[in-house]
Formats: C-alpha cells, structure tokens, sequence
C-alpha cells in the first residue's frame, strides 16, 4: 500500500479498519515504496482522534510484532520459561535492572529476556542506565543475545531494526505530531515488542499518578484493560500492577545512580519501596511459575541474602562486556567530584511532588534528553529520601541534587521550585500497588 488515502478517509469518518487494511498498511512502511510520512502523519492523528475497537488494536499489535524478527528458543533445555517485565516508566524506576538477575537467581527454569529502551521526556531508560556500567554493551546480535541468555539466564537488549521495526517507525512520527498519548497506538507499541520476545509470561507495571504517561485515572483504567485485553487475545499470560507515580520511586534519580541502588537491592541495603515492588515482581513471577507464596518468599530471600542475586547481576554485566567493580570504583570517584545543592522546605507541612515536572528537571540537569539525539549526562541526579505526603518541618532536606555546572543547576532549580510544593492540609499516601489485573 504506498499510499493510505483510503485508510485516512475511513478513519476521518469513525470506520472501523479491517484486518486485511491494518495488515497491508504496516508492511508497508518497511517496504521500498513506503507512504509518505505525511499521510502516514494524518492516519495517525485520526486514529488519535477517532480511536480504534479491541479487534483493530489486537490486529495493530499482531502486524506490528510480525514486521520484525521472532525470538526463538528451540536450542535451550527443555522445560525453559521465558519471562520479562514491562514499566510505562517514570522517575526513579530502575526495577527491571534488580528484577532480571533476582529472577534468574530464584530458579533455574526462568530466563529473562529484555528489549529495553532508552529515555525521552520526564521518564528515564533503562539502556541508558546500563550504559553508565564501563564497557556494557545492549547493541548486540542476536546470535549473541541467545549465547549470553543460555548461559546466564537475563540479557538487555536494546530495540534493533530487525525488532518490530514497524513500532520504530510510527514512534518515531507519534513523537513528532502529538499522538504519543492513545489508548491504542500505546498498546501496540508496548506488546508489540513484548510479543516479538515470544513469552510465557510477562508483568506489565502500569505507572498511576501525576508522574505517568497518563496522569487521568480513567485514561489509565482503560490502557490497563487495552493491554489485558490485547495480552488475552495474543495468547499471552500476563499480570499488570498499577504502580504508583505520584512520588519518585526509591531514593535516587539519575542514570549511574539509579544503577548504585539497584546494586543496593541486591545486597539487601535499597530503599524500602523499590525493594518491595522488586520482590513483588519477583513473587508475581515464581508464582506463575509454579511456586507456592511461601516457596517464592523463601527462593526471594535466599537468592538475596546468600548473594546469588548480585552474583548474576555480575555475570550478565560482564557477559554483556562490563565491570561492575568498574562501575563501583567510578561511582565512588565520580561522586566526590560533584557539586551538590540542597533543596529545602521553605515551611512546615506535607510534602508534594508533581513528579513529571520533577522528571524535566532532570532533563535539564541533562540527566535526561529533549531529542534523541541529545546526549546525557550518567554521573547527575537526585537524591529523595521522602515520599509524597510526608509531613516535614522547615528547612528538612526533601531533595538533593547532584551536578557539575552552574548552568545546569539555574534551569533545574526552576523546574524544581514548581515540581515540589509543601501543602498545609494532610493527604493520605498513595498505594504501592492500587490494582492488578490478570489475563
């Protein structure tokens, strides 16, 4: 199909797209007569604005997932499952780097298979973090990939060409014209990829609160019933956890740091929440796979307490060609050298964050990029102690911020003075997890 006329018609006027027109429509846009970005451009918005029914989102994700390459794992013993998890992201969110080696650790039937991607936005990613480890490398073949998943069990891989290439695409345009934020082009774009990794199972960590991509609860009720639904009819066994977003998620924010407290949940020495929604994660999955409650808690605490998380942690570093003694010994060097500011309670009250504003002032501390190809800064961020809803006096320390240039700290202070305000009325705090749903 080199041009979507018909398509943007349909959809301008509320019809429903058949599964012969989605299918022609994304293998077009690898082929050598693509569309023209601008109708492509136009089809987008209308289903932005028009939307799509459950069968056209199934559809989209299933051509979507076949546009590009299918894991395949005939070569590995017999009895494997394969399992990953999934975070519409936000600040502070570094669990799949605690979560993959845990699981691993946990038993030896489940492999962890990664596509990660880097951050945009208020919200970070998780190649970026690992690429602040000395010599890590995500950009691998896929030849590499199964060798590195065989033997050791987790693999970050970061999104190739040959990895539903029909996602890079669209994103690409979505991110450009507005329409990131759609029920059914989200949906797509996040199993789609999920799919391709031919699962057995996978957790969806759905964020909630002013730090999600969808800051409406009813809009992020109904992408989490999108992404069951889409799961359901993919044959894909799948649990999602809306997990808060109204605060930053454990104690630092900022790619190497964020890497240094995951370590820290492996040596049982993170903070309480990341370390609580890592194990969770954890249970989630060992009970899948066959474990009672009380056989998941003891592999959890076993694999934690004797090291054997942190060990594969080590393992899958150094297969994928880093140090973790590397990474700790420029953390330390580097951490001496920066700057720090403090940012403190100007009065007494309960402390709130808008937590996506928080997220751009990390952008502006160059933590996080404004266009892909900006490049970022691995050694900045912030350290937050205290969550959303904490009553503090004045001058208590709710954030510090590490940098190295004055610049840096001027655009990010701004952004800051409105990311955290002191309310005088008590708020409850918001759950952990508030719902989860199951296929």
């Amino acid at each position: 199909m080199s041009h979507l006329l018909p398509l943007i018609y349909k959809k301008r006027d509320g019809l429903t797209l058949t599964q012969e027109e989605i299918e022609s429509f994304v293998q077009s846009l690898a082929s050598k007569k693509p569309p023209p970005d601008y109708q492509i451009a136009s089809l987008l918005a209308f289903i932005f604005s028009k939307g799509m029914n459950e069968l056209e989102t199934a559809t989209l994700t299933q051509a979507m997932r076949m546009s590009g390459l299918q894991f395949d794992y005939k070569n590995f013993p017999k009895g494997s499952l394969f399992v990953d998890k999934h975070s519409t992201g936000g600040v502070g969110d570094k669990i799949t780097l605690a979560l993959a080696p845990l699981v691993a650790a946990c038993d030896e039937r489940l492999h962890f298979p990664t596509i990660a991607g880097r951050g945009l936005g208020h919200t970070g990613g998780t190649v970026d973090k690992l690429e602040s480890i000395p010599g890590l490398k995500t950009s691998l073949s896929l030849s590499a990939f199964y060798k590195i998943l065989k033997k050791h069990r987790a693999c970050f891989l970061s999104q190739t060409k040959e990895i539903v290439p029909a996602d890079q695409i669209l994103y690409a345009l979505r991110d450009v014209t507005g329409t990131v934020e759609n029920i059914p082009l989200m949906t797509a774009s996040i199993l789609s990829k999920k799919l391709s990794e031919t699962l057995n199972f996978l957790i969806l960590d759905l964020k909630y609160g002013n730090g999600a991509f969808l800051t409406d609860m009813d809009q992020t009720e109904k992408l989490a019933e999108s992404l069951i639904s889409v799961a359901r009819d993919s044959n894909l066994r799948a649990q999602l956890c809306m997990t808060r977003m109204d605060t930053p998620l454990g104690h630092y924010s900022g790619n190497r740091l964020e890497v240094a407290e995951a370590i820290a949940i492996l040596k049982e020495q993170g903070p309480e929440d990341s370390t609580e929604l890592t194990k969770d994660f954890t249970r989630r999955i060992l009970q899948w796979s066959g474990k009672t409650l009380k056989e998941a808690d003891h592999a959890i605490e076993k694999a934690l307490h004797t090291g054997a998380a942190f060990k594969k942690f080590v393992e899958v570093v150094e297969a994928q060609g880093g140090s973790v003694k590397a990474f700790e010994k420029a953390h330390k060097s580097v951490q001496s050298k920066l700057k720090t500011f403090s940012f403190k309670a100007p009065q007494k009250g309960y402390l709130f964050y808008d937590v996506r504003k928080l997220g751009l002032a990390l952008v502006e501390l160059e933590a996080g990029r404004k266009r892909k190809e900006d490049k970022i800064d691995p050694d900045v961020g912030f350290y937050h102690p205290l969550e959303a809803g904490t009553r503090v006096e004045a001058n208590t320390e709710i954030l510090r911020v590490y940098y190295k240039e004055a610049r840096q700290l001027a655009e990010c202070k701004k952004m800051l003075e409105s990311a955290i305000q002191i309310k005088s009325e008590f708020f409850p705090k918001s759950p952990l997890i508030r719902k989860v749903l199951t296929t």
